[in-house]
Order: structure tokens, then C-alpha cells, then sequence
């Protein structure tokens, strides 16, 4: 059976994990913004926000569909999706100041339309606010997520193990997740999801070797609902 043997290797506790980090970044980043018009890092690379609207524009040429990303960051993967023609955008970010980053870069793209805002979905009270999507995306926050120094593998409630609950709170029948993830293999990210999704399409990146064993840096994945019909 797919994936039975897989080991996950957790990685993990680390700042990355937590709020006060995200926050430092993104006030560091307004700051070069305001000041040098530097819009931050693209975390895992442009090559990753590429592949990701590229997947998103190859599989529903009609940009008609309503999509969220889950810490979105700069919003670079939503403003590529808007070039691209897409209107129904929603980016949340539970870090306030990526908020603030993502709408003074949006504004000054002329994607004002793009919307932002400050939202824990880990939190029941505040996923329960945003409703159904049918493309949610993710580039690296599961992979902070796991690295958040409050998980606990064995309870249900930590973070790690709410996260697969929230996303698909987000989802409808039809909706996809894609995913983009440095921290886990894709055989590692089916196992992760297993009870919640099942791995739809994959993003080809160029594999590396060494010491024999061939692989790739990062991994771009899409699921759908196991119990979608």
C-alpha cells in the first residue's frame, strides 16, 4: 500500500514556529517597503510561486473560481493569480503585519481588488467567518505550522493537527488544496492527510542527487476531499 513504509521525520521546535517571528519579519519588511519600495523574501523561491499559478491557470484556464491562501504572506501568490485574470482573491495571514505588507503592495500593482485579512483559521471562531473555497492554497505555512514549539503529535488540538480540520472546513466537494512544502516529501505529505485527502495532481520540480539517492528541495501537491463524489 502507497506509503506504508514511509518514516515522517518532524522537524521542529523553532521560532519559525511562532507568531512573534512572522510579525518581526513582516514589520522589517513594511519598513523596506515604505522605505525602498523592497516587496521581502519569496519563501522557497519565485521558481515556487510560478509553478503554483502556472498549476492554478493550467487546470481552470477560467479565472472564475474563488481562492484563499492560508498565510499568505507577501501575497506574491495571489498577485500572480490576479495578473493572470483571477478576481475572486482572499488572502489571510494571522500576522498583521503581512496583512498591512500584502495591501500596500497589492494597491501599488493595481490589484486593490485582491482582498487581505487578519485571520487565525486555526482558530474555530474566526475559520468559521470565511466559508468555502474552491482552490485553497497554502506555500509554506503548514511547514511553519509544524514547527510551532506548541505541538503535541498525540493531541488532537495542537496546531499540526488542527490544521488538516481547518482546510477542509474550507473546502466544498469540488474544491482542490495545493500545497507547497520544504519540510515534508510528498509521500510524507499523503501520509500526513491521509484521513482528510487524496492526492490529486502533483508539480514537477527538478530532482536533485546526492549520496545516491535522488529527490527534489520541494514539493507542490494538490488534493481533493476523500469523500467528495
Amino acid at each position: 500500500m502507497e506509503g506504508e513504509n514511509v518514516e515522517i521525520i518532524e522537524n521542529g521546535p523553532s521560532v519559525l514556529g511562532t507568531r512573534k517571528y512572522w510579525d518581526d519579519i513582516y514589520k522589517r519588511d513594511n519598513k523596506n517597503f515604505e522605505d525602498f519600495g523592497d516587496i521581502g523574501d519569496s519563501w522557497f523561491g519565485e521558481e515556487s510561486v510560478v509553478k503554483m499559478v502556472d498549476w492554478v491557470v493550467d487546470h481552470y484556464p477560467e479565472p472564475n473560481k474563488s481562492i484563499i491562501d492560508l498565510g499568505c504572506g507577501n501575497g506574491e501568490v495571489l498577485l500572480g493569480l490576479a495578473e493572470e485574470g483571477f478576481k475572486d482573491l482572499t488572502g489571510i495571514d494571522y500576522s498583521e503585519y503581512s496583512i498591512e505588507l500584502s495591501k500596500k503592495i497589492a494597491k501599488k500593482e493595481g490589484y486593490d481588488f485582491v482582498k487581505f485579512e487578519t485571520v487565525d483559521f486555526l482558530n474555530d471562531a474566526e475559520l468559521e467567518k470565511l466559508g468555502k473555497y474552491d482552490i485553497i492554497l497554502d506555500k509554506g505555512t503548514y511547514d511553519a505550522i509544524s514547527l510551532n514549539p506548541d505541538n503535541k503529535l498525540e493531541d488532537e488540538n495542537s496546531p499540526i493537527n488542527v490544521y488538516p480540520k481547518a482546510v477542509k472546513q474550507l473546502m466544498n466537494k469540488d474544491s482542490v488544496f495545493l500545497i507547497t512544502s520544504c519540510n515534508y516529501t510528498e509521500e510524507e505529505l499523503k501520509l500526513k492527510f491521509k484521513n482528510y485527502f487524496k492526492d490529486f495532481s502533483r508539480v514537477k520540480y527538478p530532482s536533485i542527487k546526492f549520496g545516491g539517492v535522488e529527490g527534489q528541495t520541494i514539493c507542490t501537491l494538490a488534493f481533493k476531499l476523500i469523500d467528495a463524489e
